[in-house]
């Protein structure tokens, strides 16, 4: 327990840090933003050490958004990957959604939210779930679409209540629809 306060605290020191730095405007003098930059580099060393993955997502953040840095999808591609390595859940929505829109390549996207599936991502049930879809597996399609939708996801909840709506790769119910929608 010890060592996840303490890198609880690490993480919220170098993200406001990292925040801090990111966010300088031109008023603050060059000497502060250098020593700034010093102490902020130190702090993230250390939680680049980190077993979490929070760090490491937390930067391909800014700059897929652009947030203090150019925006570049590749480099945050590739912090993304790094977090998702360290076991950070979000990650692996961030990869695999990569691998799917940026590089067109479902398949690579569909192991990586198996993998994030393995560690209870909702988020990951559900991409899976549209991936089978496409490739016609109705039957893992709705397996994993059901599974987070019985875990609350609300994002799964609704999905389910369309397709027994709509008799969407499955028959119409319309009391089944309502129950999850």
């Amino acid at each position: 327990l010890k060592l996840d306060v303490e890198e609880s605290i690490v993480n919220c020191i170098v993200m406001g840090l990292l925040n801090v730095y990111f966010m300088f405007d031109k008023n603050v003098s060059s000497n502060e933003k250098e020593i700034f930059y010093e102490k902020s580099i130190e702090w993230y060393n250390k939680a680049l050490d980190n077993k979490t993955g929070f760090v490491e997502h937390a930067i391909g953040n800014k700059y897929y958004e652009g947030n203090g840095v150019s925006r570049n999808k590749e480099i945050a591609f590739e912090w993304y990957k790094k977090g998702m390595e360290k076991g950070d859940v979000d990650s692996f929505n961030y990869v695999g959604d990569y691998y799917e829109k940026e590089l067109k390549c479902n398949e690579k996207a569909l192991e990586v939210y198996l993998k994030g599936v393995e560690k209870n991502n909702y988020e990951c049930m559900v991409r899976a779930s549209m991936i089978y879809r496409e490739f016609g597996d109705k039957e893992k399609s709705l397996l994993f679409l059901k599974k987070a939708a019985k875990n609350g996801y609300g994002r799964a909840m609704y999905l389910l209540g369309y397709r027994y709506l709509n008799g969407s790769t499955v028959t119409k119910v319309y009391n089944k629809a309502i129950k999850w929608c």
